[in-house]
């Protein structure tokens, strides 16, 4: 837990979002807001959990915003309880959607970086989710003036230039049962590392 937390929040320093305390702590500035994809999963949920403890403004699309709920671990004693924040907007809609995306990015002329942490088992998000859905966030960050240029994408291990460091136990899963999901992470990663790429010009 300690090491995704760690993790999380050099996330959002590498999208250039800081905050700052007044008053040891009484009194809390928040630069930007955070536009969060993948919200309600495992680490998205820690993502919108430590955005919010550093006081950002966040943004999360959500097909079931029932399920952004505080994370297990660092959120303690809540953990498992509805994440409810004055400073957490939650729009329901599919990031596939293009209109919906667009949403999130309309609901804010301060958004200051992006995460994108979506996952779910192929069969019920789709073979191609990721790559699609990625590719329409990006659209819509170009799209929208007040939209930021900087994206932080979680992927996996085995991906792209990865493929070789991952152990060969998991390269037999990589290669057999989640095939598909690896061609999905594979063809989202090229979003942004091809030259061709639409994201290629994102930081």
């Amino acid at each position: 837990m300690i090491f995704i937390i760690a993790f999380l929040m050099l996330l959002l320093v590498q999208l250039g979002v800081q905050s700052f305390a007044l008053n040891a702590g009484s009194c809390a500035a928040s630069f930007g807001t955070i536009a969060v994809f993948g919200g309600t999963g495992q680490l998205g949920r820690e993502c919108v959990y430590q955005a919010l403890k550093s006081n950002h403004n966040v943004v999360v699309l959500a097909r079931d915003p029932s399920k952004m709920l505080v994370p297990v671990g660092s959120g303690g004693d809540d953990a498992d309880k509805p994440m409810a924040d004055e400073r957490l907007r939650i729009i329901r809609g599919d990031v596939t959607n293009q209109e919906d995306v667009n949403r999130v990015f309309q609901s804010s002329d301060d958004i200051a970086g992006v995460i994108v942490a979506l996952g779910g088992r192929t069969k019920d998000v789709g073979p191609t989710m990721l790559t699609d859905g990625t590719g329409c966030i990006i659209h819509a960050m170009k799209k929208f003036s007040n939209a930021t240029k900087r994206i932080a994408v979680v992927t996996s291990i085995g991906t792209g230039d990865s493929e070789k460091q991952a152990p060969w136990t998991f390269k037999a899963l990589m290669y057999t049962v989640m095939r598909k999901t690896f061609a999905d992470k594979n063809n989202q990663e090229q979003l942004f590392t091809l030259p061709s790429g639409p994201g290629h010009d994102l930081e």
